[in-house]
Protein backbone atom coordinates (compact mmCIF):
# COMPACT_ATOMS: atom_id res chain seq x y z
CA UNK A 1 0.00 0.00 0.00
CA UNK A 2 1.05 3.31 -1.24
CA UNK A 3 1.43 5.78 1.88
CA UNK A 4 1.32 9.84 1.65
CA UNK A 5 4.24 11.20 3.24
CA UNK A 6 4.30 15.04 4.82
CA UNK A 7 8.62 16.09 5.06
CA UNK A 8 8.87 18.44 8.51
CA UNK A 9 10.89 21.19 7.66
CA UNK A 10 12.27 23.24 4.23
CA UNK A 11 15.52 23.02 2.80
CA UNK A 12 18.26 21.04 1.35
CA UNK A 13 17.88 17.62 3.58
CA UNK A 14 14.35 17.86 2.93
CA UNK A 15 14.97 17.75 -0.86
CA UNK A 16 17.14 14.86 -0.62
CA UNK A 17 14.32 12.87 1.66
CA UNK A 18 11.81 13.09 -1.38
CA UNK A 19 14.65 11.78 -3.80
CA UNK A 20 15.14 9.36 -1.37
CA UNK A 21 11.67 8.14 -1.29
CA UNK A 22 11.22 8.02 -4.78
CA UNK A 23 15.09 6.08 -5.24
CA UNK A 24 12.87 3.61 -2.99
CA UNK A 25 10.08 3.56 -5.02
CA UNK A 26 12.26 2.60 -8.21
CA UNK A 27 13.97 0.05 -6.98
CA UNK A 28 11.50 -1.64 -5.45
CA UNK A 29 9.33 -1.41 -8.81
CA UNK A 30 6.37 -0.22 -6.81
CA UNK A 31 5.17 3.37 -5.09
CA UNK A 32 6.04 2.67 -1.46
CA UNK A 33 5.99 6.59 -0.48
CA UNK A 34 3.86 9.44 -1.98
CA UNK A 35 5.75 12.80 -0.72
CA UNK A 36 2.75 15.24 -0.92
CA UNK A 37 4.01 18.25 0.78
CA UNK A 38 6.18 20.32 3.83
CA UNK A 39 5.03 21.53 6.71
CA UNK A 40 7.32 24.81 7.72
CA UNK A 41 6.56 27.77 10.38
CA UNK A 42 8.42 29.97 8.65
CA UNK A 43 5.42 32.65 7.48
CA UNK A 44 6.81 33.87 3.95
CA UNK A 45 6.92 30.14 2.63
CA UNK A 46 3.17 29.24 3.45
CA UNK A 47 1.18 28.40 0.40
CA UNK A 48 4.27 28.39 -1.52
CA UNK A 49 6.55 25.70 -3.52
CA UNK A 50 9.14 23.97 -2.87
CA UNK A 51 11.02 21.18 -5.42
CA UNK A 52 7.72 20.36 -7.00
CA UNK A 53 5.86 20.06 -4.02
CA UNK A 54 3.19 22.26 -1.67
CA UNK A 55 4.67 24.01 1.43
CA UNK A 56 0.98 22.80 3.40
CA UNK A 57 1.55 25.54 6.38
CA UNK A 58 2.64 25.27 10.01
CA UNK A 59 4.26 22.26 12.27
CA UNK A 60 1.07 22.50 14.36
CA UNK A 61 -1.11 21.71 11.40
CA UNK A 62 0.27 18.07 11.23
CA UNK A 63 -3.27 17.05 12.54
CA UNK A 64 -5.09 18.17 9.67
CA UNK A 65 -3.41 15.39 7.79
CA UNK A 66 -4.67 12.19 9.64
CA UNK A 67 -4.00 9.91 6.71
CA UNK A 68 -0.52 11.15 6.09
CA UNK A 69 3.04 9.80 7.22
CA UNK A 70 5.48 12.13 8.59
CA UNK A 71 9.46 11.83 7.72
CA UNK A 72 11.83 15.03 9.88
CA UNK A 73 14.17 17.00 8.17
CA UNK A 74 14.83 19.65 10.85
CA UNK A 75 18.05 19.17 12.64
CA UNK A 76 21.18 21.78 11.61
CA UNK A 77 23.89 22.91 14.21
CA UNK A 78 21.87 25.33 15.10
CA UNK A 79 18.75 23.55 15.90
CA UNK A 80 19.94 19.94 16.93
CA UNK A 81 19.42 20.53 20.80
CA UNK A 82 15.36 21.92 19.89
CA UNK A 83 14.71 18.56 17.46
CA UNK A 84 12.41 17.17 20.85
CA UNK A 85 10.43 20.32 21.01
CA UNK A 86 10.14 21.02 17.59
CA UNK A 87 9.17 17.46 16.41
CA UNK A 88 6.39 17.66 19.38
CA UNK A 89 4.99 20.23 18.15
CA UNK A 90 3.48 18.26 15.34
CA UNK A 91 1.65 16.13 18.17
CA UNK A 92 1.96 13.28 15.68
CA UNK A 93 2.54 9.58 17.02
CA UNK A 94 5.36 7.47 16.72
CA UNK A 95 4.12 5.19 14.61
CA UNK A 96 3.29 7.76 11.79
CA UNK A 97 6.70 8.45 11.76
CA UNK A 98 8.27 6.70 8.57
CA UNK A 99 12.39 5.29 8.43
CA UNK A 100 13.97 6.09 5.36
CA UNK A 101 16.61 3.87 4.47
CA UNK A 102 18.40 4.37 0.78
CA UNK A 103 18.92 1.41 -1.25
CA UNK A 104 22.74 2.21 -1.86
CA UNK A 105 22.80 2.28 2.24
CA UNK A 106 24.09 -1.07 3.86
CA UNK A 107 22.03 -1.38 7.32
CA UNK A 108 23.02 -4.62 8.62
CA UNK A 109 20.26 -7.32 9.51
CA UNK A 110 20.82 -7.16 13.15
CA UNK A 111 21.03 -3.72 13.21
CA UNK A 112 17.81 -1.57 14.64
CA UNK A 113 16.70 2.23 13.58
CA UNK A 114 13.81 3.84 15.44
CA UNK A 115 10.83 5.35 13.81
CA UNK A 116 11.73 8.84 11.95
CA UNK A 117 15.44 7.99 11.00
CA UNK A 118 16.83 8.52 8.17
CA UNK A 119 20.13 6.36 6.42
CA UNK A 120 21.08 7.87 3.40
CA UNK A 121 23.21 7.58 0.34
CA UNK A 122 25.80 5.39 0.67
CA UNK A 123 25.87 5.46 4.69
CA UNK A 124 26.67 1.98 6.28
CA UNK A 125 24.94 0.58 9.70
CA UNK A 126 26.90 -2.29 10.86
CA UNK A 127 26.05 -5.33 12.92
CA UNK A 128 24.35 -4.84 16.10
CA UNK A 129 24.17 -0.95 15.80
CA UNK A 130 21.38 0.85 17.88
CA UNK A 131 20.03 3.99 15.77
CA UNK A 132 17.34 6.02 17.88
CA UNK A 133 14.40 7.76 17.03
CA UNK A 134 14.29 11.03 14.17
CA UNK A 135 18.32 10.23 14.27
CA UNK A 136 19.61 12.05 11.06
CA UNK A 137 22.66 10.80 8.86
CA UNK A 138 24.04 12.24 5.66
CA UNK A 139 25.71 9.95 2.75
CA UNK A 140 29.02 8.12 3.55
CA UNK A 141 28.13 8.19 7.57
CA UNK A 142 29.31 4.78 8.93
CA UNK A 143 27.90 3.67 12.18
CA UNK A 144 29.96 0.08 12.95
CA UNK A 145 28.96 -2.72 15.22
CA UNK A 146 27.78 -2.68 18.48
CA UNK A 147 27.88 1.69 18.20
CA UNK A 148 24.36 3.02 20.06
CA UNK A 149 22.87 6.67 18.26
CA UNK A 150 20.71 8.72 20.43
CA UNK A 151 17.54 9.61 19.66
CA UNK A 152 17.55 12.88 17.58
CA UNK A 153 21.18 13.14 17.30
CA UNK A 154 22.75 13.84 13.53
CA UNK A 155 25.77 12.40 11.72
CA UNK A 156 26.89 13.86 8.99
CA UNK A 157 28.69 13.30 5.97
CA UNK A 158 31.81 11.10 5.98
CA UNK A 159 31.42 10.92 9.57
CA UNK A 160 32.77 7.39 11.48
CA UNK A 161 31.36 6.24 14.58
CA UNK A 162 33.75 3.32 15.64
CA UNK A 163 32.52 -0.01 17.03
CA UNK A 164 30.46 0.03 20.80
CA UNK A 165 30.45 4.21 20.82
CA UNK A 166 27.77 5.32 22.71
CA UNK A 167 26.30 8.74 21.60
CA UNK A 168 23.63 10.35 23.80
CA UNK A 169 20.36 12.15 22.78
CA UNK A 170 20.54 15.16 20.37
CA UNK A 171 24.54 15.49 19.45
CA UNK A 172 25.58 16.49 16.52
CA UNK A 173 28.16 14.75 14.68
CA UNK A 174 30.08 17.08 12.15
CA UNK A 175 31.35 16.01 8.65
CA UNK A 176 34.20 13.83 8.24
CA UNK A 177 34.20 13.48 12.44
CA UNK A 178 35.80 10.62 14.13
CA UNK A 179 35.07 8.72 16.92
CA UNK A 180 37.29 5.93 18.85
CA UNK A 181 35.97 2.69 19.83
CA UNK A 182 33.97 2.44 23.08
CA UNK A 183 33.92 6.44 23.71
CA UNK A 184 31.04 8.06 25.38
CA UNK A 185 28.93 11.37 23.90
CA UNK A 186 26.87 12.90 26.10
CA UNK A 187 23.74 14.50 25.54
CA UNK A 188 23.19 17.68 23.54
CA UNK A 189 26.94 17.90 21.67
CA UNK A 190 28.55 19.59 19.05
CA UNK A 191 31.41 17.84 17.29
CA UNK A 192 32.81 19.97 15.06
CA UNK A 193 33.87 19.20 10.94
CA UNK A 194 36.53 17.06 11.64
CA UNK A 195 36.82 16.58 14.62
CA UNK A 196 38.60 13.69 15.75
CA UNK A 197 37.24 11.94 19.51
CA UNK A 198 39.91 10.18 21.55
CA UNK A 199 38.24 10.85 25.22
CA UNK A 200 34.76 10.50 26.59
CA UNK A 201 33.02 13.99 25.69
CA UNK A 202 30.45 15.13 28.38
CA UNK A 203 26.52 16.86 28.10
CA UNK A 204 26.54 19.97 26.79
CA UNK A 205 29.81 20.26 25.35
CA UNK A 206 30.86 22.17 21.70
CA UNK A 207 34.46 20.31 20.49
CA UNK A 208 36.97 20.82 17.73
CA UNK A 209 40.22 19.84 16.33
CA UNK A 210 42.52 16.69 16.27
CA UNK A 211 42.25 15.49 19.14
CA UNK A 212 38.52 16.99 19.63
CA UNK A 213 38.94 19.70 22.49
CA UNK A 214 36.18 21.58 24.51
CA UNK A 215 35.06 25.32 23.19
CA UNK A 216 32.20 25.40 25.43
CA UNK A 217 32.44 23.22 28.55
CA UNK A 218 30.14 20.60 29.02
CA UNK A 219 28.27 19.20 32.23
CA UNK A 220 29.28 16.31 33.75
CA UNK A 221 26.15 15.47 35.47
Amino acid sequence: MTKPVIVIGVGGYSANLVDMMRDENKAAGREIWRPIGFLDDEPSRRGGNYYGLPVLGPLHEAGRYSDAFFINAIGSTKSATLKPHLIARTAVPAERFITLRHPSAYVSDSAKLGPGSVITQHCVVMADAVVGMHVKTLPLATISYGATIGDYSTIAGGAVVAAEVRIGRCVYVGANCAIRERITIGDDVILGMGAMVVRNIPRGTVAVGIPARPVKPGRQH
